[in-house]
């Protein structure tokens, strides 16, 4: 089963920036 990597891992990584950026508000002071 051919499965495209690299469109996770790129989906992935949108992913933790947005919930870094979404952490990063709520934890602020």
């Amino acid at each position: 089963m051919e499965h495209d990597f690299s469109l996770e891992f790129e989906d992935n990584r949108k992913t933790n920036f947005l919930f870094s950026l979404l952490f990063d508000r709520m934890f602020q002071r």
